[in-house]
């Protein structure tokens, strides 16, 4: 309000309110003005801006007044707290959900059978318990410390809006999830946008049979180009999403890499329905944490090349007169063995399913057969070649010379 002093002192001497020296109370002052001019705190032009100064001022002393308690941690901005009170329900929430998968992961090597349906009654279980706490969440102030009754209003709105966020989703499948939430980018596709399963329509039946009761295995026989990988990446979005826990192998170390550094950590950070849930930096290539889960990147190879290791040592002991072929039926023989032994461990003990020859003739337990015992034979000829030929160049030893039989 710009009034100076000289005004101020000519008001006092026609009779202006005033506390005391230096001191005024404007409400009153705003009073005695529009009455000097004839209006009793009324409509008069230099009323009304006696009046709005004086709104203003108050205005703006409660703001500061609020900054400061803010400041002090007297207050909170109802924002923060729904936003850290949304995030910590939507935790716990994502953490409720995944209990299912983690007990049918843990029972199911002793009980495969059952372990589907366990998982389907805790599912709903506790579906049905987040539904309820959802729907019927409200706040009550203790009586010795109750607020206003606008203050708990506006607190019960936050919490309604709050606890919303904790009831589960309606379970959608791959495909399904894949419409509403997959962003393809410029660098994924020709044509950047939201996934559109009428595209690759081939591809829906597949991606679904992941959501399918009984489905243990998906065989996907396909030539290249025509969205394989992009199939594998809803699935595993799917389920960071809807269900975090997750386990997915890769065949070597430099595809391992390239499919989770260049495919699958970008998908996360360029979707918005991961915010929140993928955290990058708890993350590695090899290891990608989420709300509720981790998604584990693992090597294939370990029974072949710890059996090509053993070729390589074995391959000193035998002669140049020893046939090439019984060489390489042995190195088929170590390969094959190491195949079993790894196969169930991992296969059938542990219950993680990278492989499977059940399909095929001659099989074993489903971890080794006979076609590929004979393709063995064939790789553990070139390894054999390999390793003399590398011995010669490298290390000056004696020029490979052979003996088919």
């Amino acid at each position: 309000m710009q009034i100076s002093d000289k005004t101020l002192s000519a008001w006092e001497k026609k009779g202006a309110p005033k506390e005391k020296r230096g001191w005024w109370d404007i409400a009153a002052l705003v009073n005695w003005r529009g009455r000097a001019v004839g209006i009793q705190g009324g409509p008069g032009a230099e009323a009304d801006k006696l009046a709005a100064d004086t709104r203003l001022k108050q205005a703006r002393a409660a703001i500061a007044e609020q900054e400061l308690r803010i400041k002090s941690g007297e207050l909170i901005s109802v924002v923060l707290v729904e936003e850290r009170l949304t995030e910590a329900f939507g935790s716990i929430r994502t953490s409720m959900m995944a209990i299912a998968d983690h007990v049918m992961t843990e029972i199911y090597s002793q009980y495969p059978e059952l372990a589907p349906q366990v998982r389907g009654l805790i599912d709903t279980y506790v579906r049905e318990g987040l539904k309820e706490v959802a729907d019927s969440g409200r706040f009550c102030a203790p009586a010795s410390r109750r607020p206003a009754k606008k203050q708990v209003d506006a607190l019960e709105e936050v919490l309604k809006r709050v606890f919303q966020k904790i009831k589960p989703d309606e379970p959608m499948t791959v495909s399904q999830w894949a419409a509403k939430n997959r962003y393809m980018s410029s660098e994924e596709t020709s044509r950047p946008g939201p996934w559109r399963n009428e595209i690759v329509p081939y591809l829906v039946d597949i991606m679904d049979a992941f959501n399918r009761e009984g489905v243990e295995k998906i065989i996907f026989l396909k030539p290249t180009q025509v969205g394989g990988t992009e199939c594998g990446i809803n699935i595993v979005g799917s389920i960071i999403d809807q269900r975090p826990t997750y386990y997915y192998c890769l065949p070597d170390d430099e595809t391992l890499k390239e499919f989770s550094a260049d495919r699958l950590q970008k998908v996360l950070e360029s979707n918005r329905c991961f915010d929140g849930k993928y955290q990058r930096g708890d993350s590695k290539d090899t290891m990608l944490r989420f709300a509720g889960g981790f998604c584990k990147f693992w090597q294939c190879q370990v029974a072949n090349g710890f059996g090509f290791v053993v070729i390589g040592l074995i391959n000193e002991v035998f002669p140049w007169d020893f046939g090439l072929l019984w060489q390489s039926l042995i190195g088929s023989v170590i390969i094959t063995a190491c195949e079993f032994i790894t196969g169930v461990i991992v296969n059938i003990w542990l219950g993680l399913g990278v492989w499977d020859y059940s399909t095929l003739p001659f099989n074993i337990l489903g971890q080794i057969c006979l076609p590929f015992s004979l393709l063995w034979i064939i790789i553990s000829c070139l390894a054999i070649i390999l390793d003399d030929y590398l011995r010669y160049w490298i290390f000056n030893e004696e020029k490979p010379h052979y003996k088919f039989v």
